[in-house]
C-alpha cells in the first residue's frame, strides 16, 4: 500500500520521537525520554489503525490474535501469582504489541523515496551525534 500524506507525516514522527529517545538517554533526561516514549504507543496505534483502513490481512488477523493471547497469558500469569494488576506490569506488554503492530505496519505500508531520504538523515544525524558526544564527553 502506498503511503498517503499522513501516513508519510505519522512515520516521520514516530521516527523523530525516535531519535529524541535516543538523545535524551545520552543526556541522561529520563523524564522527557518516559513521555517521548509514551507518545511513541499513540503514534504506532495510528499508524496501524491507518494501515488496516481499508482491507484486514490474515496477518492483521494473526498479529490481533498474539496480541489477544498475550494479554490473556499475562491476565492468567496475574491471577496465579496473586500479583498486583498495575501500568508497570502491563509495560512490557504494552511494548510487544506496539512491536507488532509497528511490524505489521512497516511490512503493509511501503515507504515512499522522501521517507526513506527522512530517515537516512535522520540516521545519519543520530550517528555525527553519537560520535560527537563520545568524543566531547566521554
Amino acid at each position: 500500500m502506498r503511503l498517503k500524506q499522513i501516513d508519510s507525516i505519522l512515520f516521520r514522527i514516530l521516527y523523530l520521537l525516535v531519535a529524541g529517545i535516543v538523545v535524551c538517554e545520552v543526556f541522561a533526561f529520563t523524564d522527557m525520554t518516559s513521555i517521548l516514549f509514551t507518545l511513541t504507543f499513540p503514534v504506532t496505534v495510528a499508524v496501524w489503525l491507518r494501515s488496516i483502513r481499508k482491507t484486514l490481512t490474515g496477518m492483521d488477523f494473526l498479529v490481533i490474535s498474539i496480541s489477544a493471547l498475550a494479554i490473556i497469558s499475562v491476565l492468567i500469569n496475574a491471577g496465579i501469582t496473586n500479583t498486583p494488576i498495575s501500568f508497570d506490569y502491563f509495560k512490557k506488554l504494552i511494548m510487544f504489541i506496539m512491536s507488532l503492530l509497528f511490524l505489521q505496519t512497516a511490512y503493509r505500508m511501503k515507504a515512499d523515496e522522501s521517507l526513506i531520504k527522512f530517515m537516512n538523515r535522520l540516521v545519519d544525524f543520530l550517528t555525527v551525534f553519537l560520535i560527537a558526544v563520545y568524543f566531547l564527553y566521554n
